[in-house]
């Protein structure tokens, strides 16, 4: 800090105090002045201690009083009188705004991130507000951030004292890495065996390691999006592990895939033929794993159970019909006329020529119904024989009215084969074979 005083001498309108090239005449008188500016240099940093030398020489010549106007070559000074008459009322009152500064202990890493910020500004400040970029502030000097998300975030401190404010704004300063998170689709999720699908990785945070257990024991798989082959039916839980330089994760899909075997629909009843009324037991034989059942009784009845019993309440021949489904497709199986139940007369009133019109069902087990006509009562005779001519069974033996007539024959002691019924009346004779299956 140079502080000389003007000659007395020295004609500030003139050139008496300057000459061209020769600066010595200007250093004149700098033993009486330059104490005073130091004194006042030292007022300033005592009421702005966080002043630096450079903002302390600031604040003393920005509040000089000029002295004369005389064309300088640098503005705000003239050869004459420098920068005016030193003001120590305004020097020392005078404050410079703050300069905002500070940096990051770190700039990039994996989620969550913790960052210290460290204050670096200059000037008096009395206050500070940091905006990290994510929402997120603080009102400290120092303060510890945690970023909990990934992106790239820009920060900035705004730092305000006795003299104004100043902002410092980094754009994209900080840069958090994610951590990787699993998950995953199939192109196919259901189907018949042998099921091909093909698993298409879905992952966020870039991951850069893939580990696929596919349920079925075969071995694991490390490509991004593999295909693969369930040879077998079943429910079948797939995972996907992922992993980057920040972490991992587990994606865990219960039972999300599934294969199915063939529909094949199969039932039995506990039995097919009665007189009047019957109650029949029927069980579902069906493969393929079905899930689902719907049963048509031919008599207006239904049922949804898989093993359901059915009450048949009047004679007739009924129609029994299976629908089994399973996860992937349905089957049907239709049986005519599977359920026949005759009269307890035996009767039909309509009249019918002389016939055995045979046995339904046949082949059967335990039971079936054979039926025959009468165009005229009469004495009538119905037998059974088996191969070797043995009669084993006589079912009607007396005066039958005319008309259609059915008898249930159950051979519950015989074993499976080829069996005769005959039918006599007025000398005419009809006969049917039936196949008993055990």
């Amino acid at each position: 800090m140079l502080a000389p005083t003007i000659l007395p001498t020295t004609d500030i309108t003139g050139t008496a105090g300057w000459r061209p090239g020769d600066m010595e005449p200007f250093f004149n008188g700098t033993s009486c002045s330059a104490p005073y500016a130091a004194g006042v240099c030292a007022l300033i940093l005592s009421a702005n201690p966080a002043l630096t030398p450079t903002e302390v020489r600031n604040t003393l010549v920005n509040t000089c009083t000029d002295v004369v106007s005389v064309e300088a070559p640098i503005p705000g000074w003239d050869v004459y009188a420098g920068y005016g008459l030193v003001n120590a009322y305004q020097a020392v009152l005078a404050v410079s705004p703050p300069t905002a500064n500070f940096f990051a202990s770190t700039t990039n890493g994996c989620q969550p991130l913790m960052v210290n910020f460290m204050d670096i500004s200059t000037g008096q400040i009395n206050s500070w507000q940091w905006n990290f970029g994510d929402g997120g502030m603080d009102f400290v000097p120092n303060p510890i951030y945690v970023y909990n998300q990934p992106g790239t975030y820009t920060v900035s401190l705004t730092v305000t004292g006795p003299g104004g404010s100043d902002t410092l704004i980094l754009p994209n300063l900080i840069t958090v890495d994610p951590v990787a998170v699993s998950d995953f689709s199939a192109t196919v999720t259901k189907g018949l065996w042998p099921l091909t699908t093909t698993f298409l990785d879905a992952s966020q945070g870039s991951p850069t390691s893939w580990d696929w257990d596919f349920g079925d024991g075969d071995p694991h798989n490390n490509t991004q999006s593999p295909a693969h082959t369930y040879l077998a039916p079943g429910l079948y839980t797939v995972s996907l592990a992922t992993g980057n330089v920040c972490g991992g994760d587990v994606m865990i899909k219960t039972d999300y895939i599934t294969v199915c075997d063939t529909m094949v629909v199969d039932f039995d009843a506990s039995a097919t033929v009665g007189v009047d009324t019957l109650t029949v037991a029927f069980t579902d034989q069906s493969r393929g794993a079905p899930v689902a059942w719907d049963w048509d009784f031919g008599d207006g009845g239904d049922s949804q159970a898989q093993n359901p019993a059915h009450f048949f309440a009047a004679p007739g021949r009924y129609t029994v019909t299976l629908i089994a489904s399973n996860d992937c497709e349905a089957d049907t199986l239709v049986t005519e006329q599977m359920i026949v139940l005759a009269t307890s007369t035996g009767i039909d009133e309509t009249p019918r020529a002389f016939a055995l019109e045979g046995n339904t069902p046949n082949p059967f087990n335990p039971s079936t119904v054979i039926a025959f006509s009468l165009e005229r009562e009469g004495r009538a005779r119905l037998e059974i024989f088996d191969t070797a001519g043995r009669r084993l069974d006589v079912l009607v033996d007396g005066v039958i009215p005319a008309g259609r007539h059915e008898v249930v024959w159950t051979p519950s002691r015989l074993p499976s084969g080829m069996y005769f019924a005959r039918l006599t009346s007025g000398g005419r004779t009809a006969i049917q074979n039936m196949a008993l299956v055990k």
